[in-house]
C-alpha cells in the first residue's frame, strides 16, 4: 500500500452511518408512537393532565407538583363556585340539611 485510502471504503462509511442514523430516527419515532397505544390507561392519563392544567390555572397555582394518581383524583374536583345548586333546591331530609350547615 502506497498510503492511499480506498474511496470506496469512504462511500460505504457514509452509507452505513446514513442507515443508523435513519435507523434510529424511526425507531425513535416508532417508539413515541406505540407505546401511547400499547398503555390501556393512556386516555385517561391524558384527560387527567388536561384536568389538572385547567385545575391549577383555576387556582393560579401553576406550581404544584402531583403524580399521576394525584392527577387523576384532582381530574374529578369540583369548583365550589361551578355548584349551581343550593340547599333550598333539595326538597326533603330537613335534617339532613341542618346538619350538613352546622
Amino acid at each position: 500500500m502506497d498510503g492511499r485510502r480506498d474511496p470506496r471504503l469512504l462511500e460505504v462509511a457514509i452509507k452505513l452511518g446514513a442507515s443508523l442514523i435513519l435507523s434510529l430516527g424511526m425507531s425513535v419515532l416508532a417508539a413515541r408512537w406505540l407505546v401511547p397505544m400499547l398503555d390501556p390507561s393512556h386516555a385517561a392519563k391524558e384527560k387527567a393532565k388536561r384536568s389538572k392544567m385547567e385545575l391549577m390555572r383555576r387556582l393560579g397555582r401553576p406550581d404544584i407538583k402531583t403524580n399521576e394518581h394525584e392527577d387523576l383524583i384532582a381530574q374529578e374536583a369540583i369548583n365550589p363556585e361551578n355548584i349551581d345548586v343550593c340547599f333550598d333546591d333539595i326538597g326533603g331530609l330537613e335534617e339532613e340539611k341542618r346538619r350538613l350547615k352546622e
